[in-house]
């Protein structure tokens, strides 16, 4: 009875990519880093990862912010950090946010890639 074994062979060639970052800046400074990252192995990765960003809310890019069109993880490496930097007006203002969202990821390591359905944006607030 025990003289063979079926064993399943599952294809597990998606990747998933998120997006962490902060939740804050003072406006005039610097963000610290947000972080792109692909949940597989660095050496899986031999060529870049390109994921795009779009931006949304009542800060606005170019005026409030400077914000960065896309990222690239590169090969050999499964994360990759940028920052934004805000812009300081003369203005007197209240707090501003704005959201940096995943729009589109280019790559030809995996057959299956996606953004992470929880960690996908950032919203991030501008304290003046």
């Amino acid at each position: 009875t025990n003289n063979s074994v079926e064993t399943t062979i599952i294809d597990n060639d998606g990747a998933t990519v998120s997006l962490t970052g902060p939740s804050s800046v003072i406006e005039g400074d610097t963000t610290t880093p947000y972080t792109v990252a692909v949940d597989q192995p660095a050496a899986s990765v031999t060529t870049p990862i390109t994921v795009t960003f779009t931006y949304s809310g009542v800060a606005v890019d170019g005026t409030d912010f400077t914000g960065v069109a896309s990222v690239d993880i590169p090969a050999g490496s499964n994360s990759n950090t940028f920052t934004i930097d805000t812009l300081d007006d003369v203005l007197a203002e209240g707090a501003e946010s704005f959201t940096i969202a995943i729009d589109s990821i280019t790559d030809s390591n995996y057959p299956a890639i996606g953004a992470d359905s929880t960690n996908n944006s950032v919203e991030t607030q501008i304290t003046d």
